[in-house]
């Protein structure tokens, strides 16, 4: 490869890697923005909560442990009391 090929090639790879970690960074920071704004709103924060208590945890767990491959209720019930 000549000279000005490998630089070439060099210049990509990093200028690929500057791309790769801007936006993941950018992700990153909208990320943190859209968390702030919710958890400074209380309306929303409360909302969340609420859903959260909606949810059907032992459901999900069971349904999730039917789906494996081994499945004992043994490992149902130390997954559904586990606190």
């Amino acid at each position: 490869m000549s000279r000005a090929g490998w630089s070439g090639a060099c210049v990509c790879a990093v200028s690929r890697r500057f791309c790769q970690t801007l936006k993941r960074l950018t992700s990153l920071n909208h990320l943190c923005q859209a968390a702030r704004s919710v958890v400074h709103s209380a309306d929303v924060t409360s909302q969340m909560l609420y859903d959260w208590s909606r949810v059907d945890l032992p459901g999900i767990c069971k349904q999730t442990i039917y789906t494996m491959d081994k499945y004992c209720e043994r490992d149902y019930d130390m997954i559904v009391t586990r606190e």
